[in-house]
């Protein structure tokens, strides 16, 4: 149970961003570019309700939101997180979503966190995200710390594969 204002704000934050992200996955598949799907949360049944409501229980743990493949038949995953803040820390990642994302890259996945700073979306590649201590001596970015991974934004779409500026 959420039990702050808060809390609820950035949950239903995170979850716009999120539909936001899977409205670009729908457009990349009409497109041709890409098939992503979003990977739902593991959880189990525990009690059913009448009306459809349910209790239930998480059974594992967090993998990455979203994953697929890209034209040509290389694959793609990501992770997705907003925030309002004026910075997003490092570890806004799990463990497991940080060992996930690292897998993909090593085997030649594209892995990706795709973020959202004050309603800024960018892009950012996991070997950057893993790095950011090494490479911005911190571990958190702003936002004009990532201008290069900025990508375009509709009011309904995030075309995470579409950067602004070229990198």
């Amino acid at each position: 149970m959420i039990n702050s204002w808060g809390a609820l704000r950035s949950l239903s934050i995170g979850k716009d961003f999120e539909s936001a992200v899977e409205n670009g996955c729908r457009q990349y598949a009409l497109d041709g570019r890409a098939i992503i799907h979003k990977i739902p949360e593991p959880f189990t049944c525990i009690k059913k309700g009448q009306g459809g409501v349910f209790r239930g229980r998480f059974i594992g743990k967090a993998q990455p939101d979203f994953c697929g493949t890209l034209k040509g038949g290389k694959a793609i995953v990501m992770e997705t997180k907003a925030t309002q803040k004026d910075r997003i820390c490092q570890n806004v990642l799990t463990k497991t979503q940080s060992d996930v994302l690292m897998a993909y890259h090593n085997i030649g996945a594209e892995a990706f966190v795709c973020i959202s700073i004050q309603d800024n979306p960018y892009t950012i590649p996991y070997l950057y995200w893993s790095n950011m201590h090494q490479i911005l001596g911190r571990k958190y970015a702003m936002a004009e710390d990532l201008k290069q991974y900025r990508v375009k934004r509709t009011l309904a779409m995030i075309r995470f594969l579409d950067y602004e500026c070229k990198k």
